[in-house]
C-alpha cells in the first residue's frame, strides 16, 4: 500500500509502505524516473520531483533549468517542491530554498517553522508560533492570509493558499475563478491544493473536491474496502 501522494502539474508521485517511489504522468524531463532507494517523503514540482531520505538527505530529478533539482547537502524534515524552486524544512526548523527565476521566491523569512509549501510563484508556512507567513507574487491575493487565524496545516496551489485549523475548519484564498476557494461547510483533517481545483478529506474519511472539474478532477473515487 501507500502511505503518501503527492500531485504535481502534469505527474504524480506516491510512497509506498516499504519506502519506494511509484511515479506516474508525464516523464518528459524524467520527473516520473525515480532513484530506485527508499524515501520518507516525496514532493512533486512542476517538472521535477524530490525525495527526503530518512537520514534527512534530500535528492531531486527532473527538471533543473533553474536549479531546483539542486538539493544541498542540508538535512530536513520535510520538503515542498514548487513550480521553479524547492525549500526545506532544516533540522533547525529554518527554511531553505533552492532554484532560481523571476519570479521564484526563493528568499524565505527568517524564523523557526513547523511546516512549508510551495505554489507556483508563491509559498506559505507555518511558524513555531503558529503564525502563517507567505512571501512570493500576491497576484491573487495568496498572500493575504486571513487575520486572527491560526492554522495547524497550510498548502499553497498554483495560485490559491487553504489552511486547516486545529478544530477541523478549513479557510482558502486567493485566486478563486473556479471556485476552488469555496469550502464546503464539513470538518476535515487534511488538505491538498492543486493548481485550479481543492481537496480534501473529511474527519469521516470522504474525500471532497472542489473546483475546476473540466478533466473528472473533481471526482474523487468511491473508497474500497
Amino acid at each position: 500500500g501507500y502511505v503518501q501522494i503527492d500531485a504535481g502539474r502534469d505527474h504524480n508521485c506516491a510512497l509506498g509502505s516499504d519506502g519506494y517511489l511509484t511515479c506516474w504522468g508525464s516523464d518528459q524531463m524524467g520527473q516520473s524516473s525515480p532513484p530506485y532507494e527508499p524515501f520518507a517523503e516525496v514532493s512533486a514540482g512542476k517538472h521535477h520531483t524530490c525525495g527526503r531520505r530518512s537520514d534527512g538527505t534530500v535528492v531531486c530529478w527532473g527538471g533543473n533549468n533553474h536549479g531546483q533539482s539542486n538539493a544541498p547537502p542540508d538535512l530536513f524534515v520535510q520538503i515542498s517542491a514548487g513550480y521553479h524552486f524547492t525549500c526545506g524544512l532544516t533540522t533547525t526548523a529554518e527554511i531553505l530554498c533552492w532554484g532560481t527565476g523571476i519570479y521564484a521566491p526563493i528568499t524565505p523569512p527568517v524564523g523557526t517553522f513547523t511546516q512549508v509549501s510551495l505554489g507556483h510563484y508563491h509559498a506559505c508556512a507555518v511558524s513555531t508560533t503558529g503564525e502563517t507567513v507567505c512571501w512570493g507574487t500576491n497576484d491573487w491575493g495568496e498572500l493575504d492570509v486571513p487575520p486572527g487565524e491560526d492554522f495547524v496545516q497550510v498548502i499553497a496551489g498554483g495560485f490559491h493558499v487553504c489552511g486547516l485549523k486545529a478544530d477541523g475548519t478549513l479557510i482558502c484564498w486567493g485566486n478563486n475563478n473556479f471556485g476552488q476557494c469555496n469550502v464546503p461547510p464539513y470538518s476535515y483533517q487534511w488538505v491538498d491544493c492543486p493548481i485550479r481545483h481543492t481537496c480534501a478529506l473529511m474527519v469521516d474519511d470522504e474525500l471532497i473536491c472542489f473546483g475546476l472539474n473540466g478533466d473528472g478532477q473533481g471526482n474523487p473515487p468511491p473508497p474500497t474496502y
